[in-house]
């Protein structure tokens, strides 16, 4: 099967989508588990700070924490479109933007093709996905969970 590379961006930006919505999601509902206070009114980030406080700390967790929210905000850019989450993921990855300068689209201020012109990479995707399981597998209090996975 080929896929032009429209067509294969598209499917990386709906899959980082649904990666992050199911992140936070089961992230939510774990710390409510937990008994979390206000978990379901907590930012991204404070609830992932909450959650990683929970988690022994044999491992720097910080490059997973910084993984997790840039797919949060990549997820809250292609479900939402401009506003605070575009801000905050140009300043923080604007190599997602790495061959779409603002002064060559003029009109990017006033739509949504700030994500339409986001560039996930399957490097990204793989990223991503490796520290989900490498979150939960710290996570989990059952022995034999995978902490590094081999993709």
């Amino acid at each position: 099967m080929h896929f032009d590379n429209a067509t294969a961006g598209e499917a990386r930006r709906a899959f980082a989508l649904t990666l992050a919505a199911t992140f936070e999601r089961h992230l939510r509902r774990w710390m409510f588990r937990h008994k979390t206070p206000k978990a379901g009114k907590m930012t991204f980030d404070a609830l992932l700070a909450a959650g990683l406080e929970r988690i022994p700390k044999e491992t720097d967790y910080s490059f997973i924490a910084a993984t997790l929210s840039e797919l949060v905000l990549v997820g809250n850019v292609l479900r939402h479109g401009n506003g605070r989450s575009v801000t905050a993921l140009r300043h923080q990855s604007p190599d997602l933007w790495h061959d779409t300068p603002e002064e060559d689209h003029p009109w990017l201020e006033d739509t949504y093709l700030h994500a339409e012109l986001m560039r996930v990479d399957e490097e990204r995707i793989r990223r991503y996905g490796n520290a989900i399981v490498q979150f939960w597998g710290a996570a989990d209090e059952l022995t034999g969970t995978i902490n590094a996975p081999r993709y």
